[in-house]
């Protein structure tokens, strides 16, 4: 039986790259190369952060600030409008050339796929030139980097493309993780999110290599069974789950919406750290909550006798809600 070859595909900086083509085509600036950022109004400084660029990043500006926030750390910001109609047309076009090169593709969100390559070896001989060719077919079609990670599983290759960047082309194979994944930080082994981290950290386990060789014994002190065996088995690079194939139409928007609530949410928390305040008056509030895949969606209405209560605790005990205000004033003193 030949072995799993997996491919993840992610474009770098997804949306600064989009607009950053958009804008080339207006006579603007590449986006990619200065400190930019897109998300708010480039006329009045004001909004939220939703992308930024790598150059951006070294100013120490983050995703979800206030755009005021990062004018102040960077006076030379350059800011873009987001456009999303524009980026659903660029990650279709994306996902359309990936698409060619195995009848297996599985969108795993707006900017990055898994291509399943097994089997596909009398076709393509040389993944890791096929894996170049798409990359370069990408920037050349279309004007967009991409990270490419080659690895016999999903995880290996979602950690192989999260390497350096931009516009390279990784491989993790098996006997590649001690020297590639196991010195990285804990913290960067995908699922293994901040909160786990730090429980991992209060027993000392501080790289992916450290969590690998510790005793499921050990892990069932901080985690569930089922929880300790994820991050053992993700530690030592195992993973077993398949690409699954979807059909364009029935992906509908299901792999944009995690983009656009990221954006919500940004705005919402701005909104709501000012009306979290007891001096703060509001008729309406509607809160909108998905599950952790976006994929159902439930309205919640609140009159203004139990609107502070939730405006106090939305951000805190449910990370996932989306709010938006009507009617709402300032009270006169």
């Amino acid at each position: 039986m030949e072995n799993r070859l997996v491919f993840h595909i992610d474009v770098n900086s997804a949306f600064v790259s989009w607009s950053a083509v958009e804008q080339l085509a207006l006579g603007g600036p590449d986006l990619r190369e200065v400190p930019s950022i897109v998300g708010g109004d480039p006329n009045t400084r004001t909004g939220i952060v939703a992308a930024k660029s790598i150059p951006a990043k070294k100013y120490g500006i983050v995703t979800g600030e206030p755009v005021s926030a990062a004018v102040r750390k960077c006076p030379n910001l350059v800011i873009a409008r987001s456009n999303f109609d524009w980026y659903v047309k660029c990650s279709r076009a994306f996902k359309a050339i990936c698409q060619e090169y195995t009848p297996t593709m599985q969108s795993f969100s707006i900017d990055e796929v898994f291509l399943d390559m097994t089997g596909m070896g009398k076709i393509y001989p040389d993944p890791i030139a096929t894996a170049y060719e798409i990359k370069d077919r990408i920037y050349r079609e279309l004007g967009l980097t991409v990270n490419v990670g080659v690895a016999p599983n999903k995880l290996l290759a979602k950690m192989a493309s999260d390497f350096e960047k931009p516009n390279k082309v990784h491989t993790l194979f098996m006997e590649e993780i001690p020297e590639k994944m196991w010195p990285l930080p804990v913290g960067e082994l995908f699922t293994c999110g901040k909160s786990s981290a730090l429980k991992l950290k209060s027993l000392n386990i501080d790289t992916i290599g450290q969590l690998a060789k510790t005793p499921m014994e050990q892990l069932q002190m901080i985690f569930s069974e089922r929880g300790a065996l994820h991050f053992h088995n993700y530690a030592n690079g195992i993973d077993d789950s398949p690409v699954l194939d979807e059909r364009e139409d029935a992906k509908g928007y299901s792999c944009y919406l995690p983009a656009v609530c990221h954006l919500l949410f940004c705005y919402a928390e701005s909104v709501s750290y000012v009306y979290r305040k007891p001096d703060s008056r509001y008729e309406t509030i509607y809160d909108y909550q998905s599950s952790d895949q976006h994929s159902n969606v439930t309205f919640n209405k609140f009159n203004k006798e139990h609107a502070f209560d939730f405006m106090n605790n939305c951000n805190q005990s449910r990370p996932t809600s989306i709010c938006r205000i009507e009617h709402f004033t300032d009270k006169l003193s």
